[in-house]
């Protein structure tokens, strides 16, 4: 499994676009995609909408130490992943 980490909040530009045409091409089964970004972004919009799996990730605008935590709470949800691409 690879793991999508997006960390932009709210709709996003650019490299947030490219990610959501990429979800929503996403038709192959192998290797399997988790989207781990925070909620109400347009990573888990698009992800919903295709029915890619999706884990919250609760991390906030300018706070290193609040992001870290976040990351490393999302850690055990990604059994299996073998590759994690941000």
């Amino acid at each position: 499994m690879i793991a999508l980490l997006s960390t932009t909040q709210g709709p996003g530009y650019g490299a947030e676009v490219v990610l959501a045409e990429l979800l929503r091409a996403w038709h192959d089964e192998t290797p399997s995609i988790t989207v781990v970004a925070p909620r109400l972004s347009a990573a888990e919009a698009v992800a919903s909408e295709v029915g890619i799996p999706y884990v919250p990730l609760r991390s906030s605008r300018d706070a290193l130490l609040a992001n870290v935590t976040a990351g490393n709470a999302v850690y055990p949800q990604l059994r299996g992943c073998n590759l994690v691409h941000a």
